[in-house]
């Protein structure tokens, strides 16, 4: 019995270590699927957080339950703060809530599963409304009940933007990729959570991104590769690329000039950016935006590289179409300053022009002007002759008498000096500190008399001090002598027995207004959008060019004012000349 049980009990002892050995090697295998499974997470984790597109799940009441970095950062909230709110409309205005419901949830997502991509708009938490691009997609567990929805969500704001300014896209659209890699790139050392329905949903996530990704071991052999980078180069989507080298997507030129110095600066670095040239399954060769990053271990070793692939080609083709812009514009601009400058030197003919004709039209009192210290030599001399043929000649009377030739000859010259500078072409530019009641006053030097020729009562109401203004004095007199002119044909033409022209200066705050004034024919409505047009008049052939007004525009535009009228036909026209006075 002892013998028996003895044996029983050995049995039994062989039986426990057996269970024992057993229960250590599915222990084992346990524990090396796990690390297996915790490393697959870890990978996809990486690109879930590096992906410089926003990505969020929420429940199937619509609560945040889990979203990255870009997602966070787009709205301005923390995951924390997220997952607090009732559901995602929190962050949708209001007018696009019934669309989304309607539209993308009962039409798309409950009946097939996904929403394809479409646009809306969030509400940032500092209250800012900006527009983004999503798609989103269910996933049902195994009794067919929704579980959750997953989205990707990217902020369009600068591709709105581009739309309207096209010069400013590509810095933009730079330093955006830029952000988003650099994003990308410090995402992928994030810390993972233990979860295996997460490793399947960042698996998907990845897979259905954007941007091309890829994950290889330190020789270069790919481990994962999404789908936007199989499709980026021409592939079929079902093509399996896991085991090959990531040159097989470089010619070999490139390998030699691109991508061997590229991944000597990851080595030596552990991160590295640039445009590298990749080539399709058709042989075209595409320019890129690579970034590239060292995965390393808890101990700092490295054991893969990661790397995020955006073709550039819009990119590269808006560069050369800026360049070629900028230069037809460069071209354009030479072409615009030439024209410029032909047109300063017609605006210049025409104001000259325009001072011949007033001259010509004032001839008759110019010489009216000039008869009048004439006719004061001619008696004074007449009468120093008849004294001396009598010998009356008085000594003492000679002196007064010289004195007045002289004083006459002195006002002959000054009129005539006064026509020289006026006759003389002079530039725009030359401005100097002058009162404008000695411009006005000058100018009626030249009409004065042919007012008093036609039975023209002038009134003149000057400002009792001067009035200071920046001018070229000679074009403002000009632009003065077109409005007399002007009024004196509208009163010769009136047919009324009290003609009066009012000519009025004011101080007026920091500028000056001078009014010219008639009650003479006046101008029909159907001509007072024509009145500053060249060339066009109302009066006769030979008795105007439909310069006038045209060039006193320029002029009082020239010295930064403005010329305003009113007018009641038949009754009167009014001319307001606004120009800056100097106060100093």
């Amino acid at each position: 019995m002892l013998k028996h049980d003895s044996l029983l009990t050995q049995h039994q002892m062989n039986f426990v270590t057996s269970q024992n050995n057993n229960t250590e090697e599915e222990v084992n295998l346990h524990k090396n699927a796990e690390k297996a499974l915790q490393e697959s997470e870890k990978r996809f984790r990486q690109l879930f957080n590096g992906s410089r597109d926003g990505v969020v799940i929420v429940n199937s009441q619509g609560m945040f339950i889990e979203a990255n970095q870009a997602y966070c950062n787009m709205l301005g909230y923390t995951l924390e703060e997220l997952k607090t709110m009732e559901d995602f409309y929190q962050i949708t205005p209001e007018k696009w809530r019934q669309w989304e419901e309607d539209e993308i949830w009962k039409r798309r997502l409950l009946q097939n599963g996904y929403s394809g991509i479409y646009e809306k708009e969030y509400i940032r938490k500092d209250g800012t409304i900006f527009p983004v691009e999503l798609q989103s997609y269910t996933v049902f567990d195994q009794e067919g009940k929704l579980s959750y929805l997953w989205g990707v969500v990217r902020d369009i704001t600068e591709r709105k933007r581009a739309e309207e300014e096209k010069d400013r896209l590509h810095a933009q659209l730079i330093q955006l990729q830029k952000m988003e890699a650099e994003r990308a790139i410090v995402s992928l050392t994030s810390a993972v959570k233990e979860s295996e329905e997460k490793v399947k949903l960042l698996s998907s996530v990845v897979t259905q991104s954007s941007e091309g990704m890829g994950v290889a071991n330190l020789d270069g052999i790919l481990l994962f590769i999404n789908e936007a980078w199989i499709a980026m180069h021409g592939y079929e989507i079902n093509e399996d690329f896991i085991g090959k080298p990531l040159s097989f997507f470089h010619s070999k030129e490139q390998l030699e000039k691109e991508v061997i110095p590229f991944n000597q600066k990851v080595i030596e670095l552990g991160y590295a950016e640039g445009e590298m040239g990749h080539i399709r399954k058709d042989g075209t060769v595409f320019p890129t935006l690579m970034t590239v990053t060292l995965i390393k271990d808890d101990y700092g070793k490295p054991y893969a590289i990661a790397a995020v692939c955006n073709d550039i080609t819009h990119t590269k083709r808006m560069e050369n179409e800026k360049s070629e812009l900028i230069k037809q514009l460069e071209k354009k601009n030479m072409e615009l300053e030439n024209s410029s400058l032909e047109l300063k030197e017609a605006t210049q003919q025409l104001i000259q022009a325009g001072k011949m004709t007033v001259l010509g039209e004032l001839t008759a009192g110019i010489a009216h002007e000039l008869n009048q210290p004439l006719n004061g030599i001619k008696i004074i001399s007449q009468s120093l002759k008849y004294d001396i043929k009598k010998n009356r000649f008085v000594i003492e009377e000679l002196d007064d008498k010289l004195k007045g030739i002289i004083d006459l000859v002195n006002r002959m010259a000054e009129i005539i000096q006064h026509m020289r500078i006026f006759t003389r072409q002079t530039s725009g530019e030359i401005y100097e500190k002058v009162d404008i009641n000695t411009i006005i006053s000058d100018a009626f030097n030249f009409v004065e008399q042919q007012m008093i020729n036609n039975n023209i009562k002038v009134i003149k109401e000057f400002c009792l001090k001067p009035l200071y203004i920046s001018a070229n004095p000679i074009r403002i007199e000009q632009a003065m002598l077109n409005l007399f002119s002007n009024a004196r044909y509208a009163l010769i033409n009136s047919n009324k027995e009290n003609k009066e022209l009012v000519v009025s200066i004011k101080e007026h705050a920091n500028h000056v207004e001078v009014y010219v004034i008639d009650n003479g024919i006046g101008i029909p409505d159907s001509i007072k959008d024509k009145l500053f047009v060249p060339f066009f008049t109302t009066k006769e052939a030979g008795q105007g060019t439909g310069l006038g007004l045209s060039i006193t525009s320029k002029i009082i535009e020239e010295h930064k004012g403005k010329i305003e009228f009113e007018s009641n036909y038949n009754e009167y026209t009014s001319f307001k000349i606004t120009l800056p006075m100097i106060t100093y």
